[in-house]
C-alpha cells in the first residue's frame, strides 16, 4: 500500500468547500507567520557577537 504524500492529501482535501474556504480564510495569517520568521533569520545575522577577544 502506497503512502499518501502531502501534496496529495492537501489537493484532496481541498476538494471540499468547507477545509477549502477555511483554508483561504487562515492563509493570511499563515503568510504573516513566514514573513514574521524570514525576518527574524535576517535580524539574527546581525545580532550575533563576534567572539571576545578580536
Amino acid at each position: 500500500m502506497k503512502r499518501t504524500t502531502f501534496a496529495e492529501f492537501k489537493k484532496r482535501a481541498l476538494e471540499s468547500p468547507e477545509v477549502k474556504a477555511e483554508y483561504e480564510r487562515l492563509a493570511p495569517a499563515y503568510e504573516l507567520r513566514k514573513k514574521l520568521v524570514a525576518l527574524r533569520k535576517t535580524l539574527c545575522c546581525f545580532m550575533v557577537k563576534p567572539p571576545s577577544g578580536i
